[in-house]
């Protein structure tokens, strides 16, 4: 199956289904509230929203703290998995979900892509009932 690549600044989302989107920032890039509005609005206007969203923490990378304080406030998703190779990006992603916010998504942390994948389809499930 080809899947359907977005580019966007600083990285690329990637069309795994109508309603989840993974999302891979490239390496040393620093995160603004620009393209964080720029990843809403292409989730917007590309996803079924609320949608899924997958964050593969492929590289380093960093956000500024508008950008953080932006994505608490993201309406659009549901449900976030964070796919981590390293502990410290594990603790970016963490300190970065403690702004408060609007969004009221779930996140939860995972070393492995299949759990990350399987977590975000029980999520979808429990978004149905």
């Amino acid at each position: 199956m080809n899947e359907e690549v977005i580019r966007a600044q600083g990285g690329k989302i990637i069309v795994l289904a109508d309603d989840l989107a993974e999302i891979i920032v490239s390496e040393g890039v620093e995160v603004s509230a620009a393209m964080v509005d720029n990843c809403e609005r292409i989730l917007r206007e590309r996803f079924h929203c609320p949608c899924r969203v997958l964050i593969s923490r492929q590289h380093s990378y960093h956000y500024t703290f508008e950008a953080q304080q932006r994505l608490a406030d993201l309406q659009c998703v549901h449900s976030v998995a964070i796919l981590s190779n390293s502990p410290s990006g594990e603790i970016t992603a963490r300190i970065v979900r403690l702004f408060p916010g609007k969004g009221s998504w779930k996140v939860n942390f995972f070393a492995d892509r299949k759990s990350a994948l399987a977590w975000l389809e029980e999520r979808k499930a429990s978004q149905q009932e």
